[in-house]
């Protein structure tokens, strides 16, 4: 806390900060299986070698999922393309592997239908025990279907209370860093800043490897102070339960500080 002593006859504000350490996953653990949706942004400006590398990036992340785990591919510009509907990982990934190649960069960017269309497929194969998460990447400015940042925060904190995450990958310089931040912040999920299309595989890597290595699901924070008003200047999303406030930290990664 920021003071040992809190004034007795006066309203006065306290902060408390808490460190949660994540426990680190036994390398013999059987992991939870993974339903994942990978949605690509193929616009025009995505030409450059970005497109390709974000292809061969998804085919990579493919490789290192297992039997049972489950993923869908989406492309988009104007249109939204489901290149692979759901499927377990496997043959499934291999198969894959020429639709993934053949997408070429055309057209605006429907942002929005792209990304929704990407959790409705995760929806549709939902379990309770395996982790879900969508891996949004775009290099643009979203200019087709919803573009208002607010309603688009609204959708990815209600897919984030039915158990999906949205992660964004923001690449070059013209992308709308707010939105993809506020979209992965209100989804669970994180934001990656990437500098260039040779940047994305890294990327990409790191977050599947996240998703595989999740030790806590559903983690909360529960503050009980009687007579005292709590908020939390995070963007976890709190509400108040049984006279206490619960803040909701969404997944824990193995080993990780929050």
């Amino acid at each position: 806390a920021d003071r040992a002593l809190i004034r007795r006859s006066a309203r006065s504000v306290r902060y408390l900060l808490v460190t949660i350490d994540a426990p680190t996953a036994p390398t013999r653990m059987k992991r939870p299986t993974v339903n994942l949706s990978f949605v690509i942004d193929r616009s025009g400006s995505m030409g450059g070698g970005k497109l390709t590398r974000a292809c061969e990036a998804v085919m990579h992340a493919l490789g290192r999922l297992n039997p049972d785990d489950r993923f869908n591919v989406v492309a988009y510009d104007h249109e939204v393309t489901v290149v692979t509907a759901p499927a377990q990982a496997g043959a499934a990934a291999r198969i894959s592997r020429e639709g993934i190649l053949a997408l070429q960069p055309r057209g605006a960017t429907n942002l929005s239908d792209g990304w929704l269309k990407g959790c409705e497929l995760i929806a549709s194969e939902l379990d309770e025990e395996s982790i879900a998460r969508c891996l949004l990447l775009t290099d643009g400015l979203a200019n087709r279907g919803i573009v208002d940042q607010n309603e688009l925060a609204d959708h990815a904190s209600a897919l984030r209370q039915r158990g999906i995450t949205t992660s964004t990958f923001g690449v070059g310089a013209d992308f709308d860093e707010h939105l993809l931040g506020t979209m992965a912040d209100r989804g669970g999920g994180t934001f990656h800043f990437l500098s260039d299309a040779e940047a994305i595989p890294r990327a990409i890597d790191q977050e599947l490897g996240e998703a595989l290595e999740v030790v806590a699901r559903d983690a909360a924070l529960v503050v009980d102070a009687p007579g005292v008003e709590v908020s939390s200047l995070n963007a976890f999303p709190t509400r108040v339960e049984h006279g206490c406030t619960r803040i909701e930290l969404g997944e824990l990664i193995s080993g990780q500080v929050l």
